[in-house]
Parts: structure tokens; sequence; C-alpha cells
């Protein structure tokens, strides 16, 4: 998918002031603990919740007074407009309904924010929702009645009354239309993961999840553990990656997660603690289908040596360049300088011919499929400022800086410069 950037402006949000954010494919959130980089990344993996949430959208369809049973009755069948939404009233909404989900899903409903939404360009000032009913007589011995809710050239077809479950049909158009215009087709996005922090121990713990997050990555979990069939082809590069990262694979046999290396199994216990880290994501890459996937992962550093943090860069970045869109936060410059890496990688295929390139990364033992396009990433640091986070959006004209590192580097060699010079007099004799 392609994400048409969402424009947010975030007045308040825990200790973030101030900012503005750009929600687009590809977001990454760095800087020191503490600064809120878990909320811009949670708030940014949002917007693409609302675009699946049929819930979530009832409220919304409620909020304007969309009444459709009581647009059914007065029109008898007739077709026409059940409403005109104003996308201001979208907007509005979205922002309100975004603070609501950033509590529940970091367990704080004390959490106060005061943030500002803009849809992406493509969006009409406003736009109708048609109603037409149909009777296309019998199938399969039944009466194949019912009716259509469509905004321009989106549409939703419903058999009999208007209810499905507890999803409203106008919600179900509502977020089709909004997948339509944000990542070109109502059918680009079709799931969302979370992928917490310190989330290892749930493949090796009985826990009961007290914060969304945790709740919506136990569910994701059960979700893969009800069958033991891959529901997707996995991508063959993702796969041969992610084994090499863990020098094995992870498998959930016999209501247990299992650590297969070369062929032996062991608990997922007695692995290493970046496996039960990795783990998930190796199950969520056999199992899912990540091209109309929307995934956040918080830290996918942790644990890591730095030659396989590298690594770990570049399963996302096939992730993304097969269509995935992805939310991180990080506290390693290697993750930030393998990332670099792949953007000149970028940068380089579009100056060569297609045979130069080709000819350029064979020589030189590199992957073509790692090469990423700039204009998909968004790159946040967090800094403080008294006793708020200013929010700086990073260019990226010459790959990510690594401004969050350069004060830590500083202190290290001043320090190391203080003691080596010590160390040196005092074997010469001085004190």
């Amino acid at each position: 998918m392609s994400v048409k950037p969402i424009t947010v402006h975030i007045d308040e949000l825990g200790p973030v002031r101030d900012a503005d954010l750009e929600v687009s494919d590809f977001m990454f959130f760095s800087g020191e603990s503490g600064l809120g980089k878990s909320y811009l990344a949670v708030l940014s993996h949002y917007f693409f919740e609302i675009m699946l949430d049929t819930d979530r959208m009832a409220a919304f369809v409620g909020k304007i007074g969309i009444d459709l049973k009581g647009f059914q009755s007065s029109h008898k069948g007739e077709g026409g407009a059940v409403a005109t939404i104003k996308t201001s009233e979208l907007e509005e909404w979205m922002a309100e309904e975004a603070v609501s989900y950033l509590q529940y899903m970091l367990g704080n409903d004390k959490l106060t924010g005061k943030i500002s939404v803009r849809l992406p360009d493509v969006f009409p000032e406003s736009f109708t929702m048609m109603y037409e009913q149909y009777n296309a007589g019998l199938v399969d011995n039944g009466d194949d009645s019912g009716f259509i809710l469509s905004i321009d050239d989106v549409r939703f077809r419903v058999r009999g009354e208007g209810i499905i479950g507890e999803e409203s049909a106008p919600a179900c158009v509502l977020c089709l239309y909004l997948c339509k215009l944000i990542v070109g087709d109502p059918m680009a996005l079709k799931s969302t993961y979370e992928m917490p922090p310190s989330r290892g121990a749930f493949l090796t713990e009985k826990i009961i999840p007290q914060t969304g997050l945790y709740i919506e990555f136990q569910k994701f979990l059960d979700f893969l553990n009800r069958s033991k069939r891959t529901r997707h082809e996995p991508d063959s590069r993702l796969v041969e990656m992610m084994t090499k990262l863990l020098d094995g694979e992870v498998r959930y046999e016999e209501s247990k997660y299992l650590f297969f290396r070369q062929g032996q199994p062991m608990p997922v216990s007695a692995a290493a603690a970046s496996v039960r880290e990795l783990g998930a994501i190796d199950l969520m890459l056999k199992n899912i289908d990540i091209s109309v996937s929307s995934i956040l992962v918080e830290e996918p550093e942790a644990h890591l040596h730095p030659s396989k943090q590298r690594l770990m860069v570049d399963v996302l970045t096939v992730m993304s360049n097969i269509g995935a869109s992805i939310q991180i936060t990080t506290h390693s410059d290697y993750f930030l300088r393998r990332i670099n890496e792949h953007i000149m990688l970028y940068r380089i295929r579009e100056v060569l011919t297609e045979d130069e390139f080709t000819a350029f990364a064979a020589t030189h033992s590199l992957n073509p499929d790692l090469a990423l396009n700039p204009e998909k990433i968004r790159a946040y640091l967090l800094t403080r400022e008294g006793d708020h986070t200013v929010v700086t959006r990073q260019k990226l004209d010459d790959g990510l800086p690594f401004t969050s590192f350069f004060g830590a580097i500083k202190e290290s060699l001043e320090l190391e410069e203080i003691l080596s010079e010590k160390l040196e007099s005092c074997r010469n004799g001085y004190n």
C-alpha cells in the first residue's frame, strides 16, 4: 500500500507539546526514554486501526446522527441520500477519538491530550452516503435481497436488515471509503498488529494483560494459535531472513511455543531473549499477509547483537517494500545506520540504469530488495526541553541523522580521553 500522509498537530499529549506529525508508510521515533515515543507511535498506528475498526466508526455514525433504520422506514424501498458528511466533522471526531484510543492502548485513562487532524487533500469538503435497494430473486433457495450503501464508487452490499453483528452498515462503508482515499484501495489494508515492548514473556509465561497494547497482542497470539494451518503463503525472503536472524524458527505446537534449531526443538523459554522477543514476528511473517497490514513494533532491536540489529532492519525494509505500513520506536544507532544504507542504495538505483545497478549490487554483494524509498519514511526525534518534549522531523536528504546519540558519544569520548591520560600518567609514576 502507499499511504497519503495524514497531518496531525499536537497541542498536548502526555509530555509532548506543540508538535506536528505526518503519518505515512514507514514511521520512526527515536530519542531518550520517557519522552513519549510510544505515545506518538501508537497515535500513528491509530489512523490505520480506524480504517478497519467498524465498532469505533459506529460511534461516529451515531454522533452525527445517521439513522439508517429511519431512512429505510421513511423511504419505503426507495433510494436516495442517507447523509452528507463533512470531512471536518470526521477530522474533529478522529482527533477526540484518538486520545481515547491512546488511553486504552497505554492503560492510562488519565492521559490528557489535545490534537487536531487533517486528512489527505484527496478528501473533498463533504461526501454523501447513498442508499439503493436491490432484489436479485432467489439464490440457493433464499431471497437475495437487501441494499447497497455507497460513497462515490465505494459500495457496501448488505443482505436483509442492515446490522451485521454489532457493526453498522454505515460504519462499514465509511471505513472502506477512508481506506480508498488514504491507501488507494478499499481492500489495501486488511489487518493491524501491535508488537509491544517485552512481548517475549507472552511466549513463556501465563500473563493477564492489563493494557490495550498487551490485550491486543494476546488476541493476535490467540488468533495464530487457533489453527496450525498457514493462512497465507509467506514471502520466502522474509522467512529466510528471520531464520538467519534467529538461527532457527519459532513454532506453536501442542499448546506451547517451541524453538527449532537445526531441526531440534526446545522450549522457547530455554532460548535466547532475542528469540522470545522476535518469536511473535517470526510467527506473523509465516502466517499473515504482510502486504495488507499495518504493524506497530516497539524496540525491534531489543536483545539483539549489532549485527543482528542490522538484519532486523533488513526484515522491516522488505516488509515495507512489499506493502506493509510500519511504526517503529528505537534507541539504536546501528538500526538507523542500516536504514541509511538502504536509503543510499535507493538513491544509487535512481541514477543508474537497471543493468548498471544490478552489476553494482552483484559486485558488492548487495541485496537490491533492500533499496528503501525515503519518500515513504517519516522520522522524528524527541528531545527534552524543561519539563516537556520537543518533536523534530528529521530531514532525510542524506539519510537519518543520529542527533539523539551525539551527546552520549561525545560524553563517552571525552571521559575516555580523561581516563586514558590519567592511566598513562599513573603508569609513568605521576599522580
